[in-house]
C-alpha cells in the first residue's frame, strides 16, 4: 500500500509468490521492517518472533520504518 507522507508501505509480494494468494485471517506473521535509520543494523530488521499485523505496524511506527515486508514463513 502506498499512501501519503507518513504512511508505511506494506509489501506482500514474497508472501503472494510463495502461497499464490493474499494473506488473510487472524494469526501471527513474520515481518521485515525497512527503516531509514542510519545504522546498517537497523536498515532492515526482522523481529525475533512472529507477531500480529497490528503489533508490526506499531513497531514499524516506533522504528520510523518506511516499509513492512510480509515474509512467506
Amino acid at each position: 500500500m502506498l499512501g501519503m507522507a507518513g504512511e508505511i508501505r506494506i509489501d506482500i509480494e514474497r508472501y503472494y509468490r510463495r502461497h499464490g494468494k493474499r494473506p488473510s485471517g487472524r494469526g501471527y506473521w513474520a515481518f521485515q521492517l525497512v527503516s531509514a535509520i542510519a545504522t546498517a543494523k537497523d536498515h532492515i530488521r526482522a523481529p525475533q518472533e512472529e507477531m500480529p499485523f497490528k503489533a508490526a505496524c506499531e513497531v514499524a511506527t516506533l522504528r520510523r520504518a518506511k516499509m513492512i515486508v510480509l515474509l512467506p514463513e
